[in-house]
C-alpha cells in the first residue's frame, strides 16, 4: 500500500510539474496583418489573438525567472501591441 501511494505522489507532482513547465513557456508573437489589405474579420482575428498573447504572457511574466527575461517579455508585449495599433489605424485609414 505503501508503493502505491509513493507512486501515486510521484505521478501527480510529475503532473503539476510538467503543468508549471508549460505555462512558463515564452509565448509565441501572433501574426498580425497589414491593415492596408487585411479584411474585417482579419483585423478582428488579430486583436483576438493579441489579446490572447498579452494574455499568455503576462502568465509567463508571474513564473519567469531572472530580469532579462521578463524585460524582453515586456519589450515583446509593446512591440505587438504598438505594430497592431498601428496596423488597425492603416486598417481605418482605408475605410
Amino acid at each position: 500500500m505503501k508503493k502505491v501511494l509513493v507512486s501515486f505522489g510521484l505521478m501527480v507532482g510529475l503532473a503539476l510539474s510538467s503543468v508549471t513547465a508549460a505555462a512558463c513557456e515564452k509565448p509565441a508573437e501572433p501574426a498580425i496583418p497589414t491593415g492596408e489589405a487585411a479584411s474585417g474579420s482579419d483585423m478582428l482575428e488579430a486583436k483576438k489573438a493579441v489579446e490572447a498573447f498579452l494574455k499568455d504572457a503576462e502568465a509567463y511574466l508571474e513564473c519567469a525567472r531572472g530580469g532579462i527575461a521578463k524585460d524582453r517579455m515586456v519589450a515583446d508585449m509593446e512591440e505587438v501591441a504598438d505594430k497592431f495599433n498601428r496596423e488597425l489605424r492603416a486598417y481605418k485609414a482605408k475605410s
